[in-house]
């Protein structure tokens, strides 16, 4: 029959428990990568939402940028 000691069930203690810290660290890791990359995903969908909701065009004509702001047109020199 095997006899445990107090001092082999402290050890069995800190190493279960040092175990359940990394899983619940590896887990809240896990969860932030995930909440990270769907708010890069959102954050960049209504960055391309709003360029074509204020109607913002930008298109090059003759050395000249024109800037479309809805029914607003309006041409800038390219410095050279």
């Amino acid at each position: 029959m095997f006899r445990f000691t107090i001092r082999d069930v402290l050890w069995l203690t800190a190493l279960v428990a040092m175990a359940c810290a990394w899983w619940v660290h590896d887990q809240k890791a896990a969860a932030i990568q995930r909440e990270n990359k769907a708010l890069q995903f959102k954050s960049e969908f209504m960055i391309a939402n709003a360029k074509g909701l204020a109607g913002i065009d930008f298109y090059e004509k003759s050395g000249e940028i024109c800037v479309s702001y809805g029914s607003k047109i309006g041409f800038q020199s390219i410095p050279k």
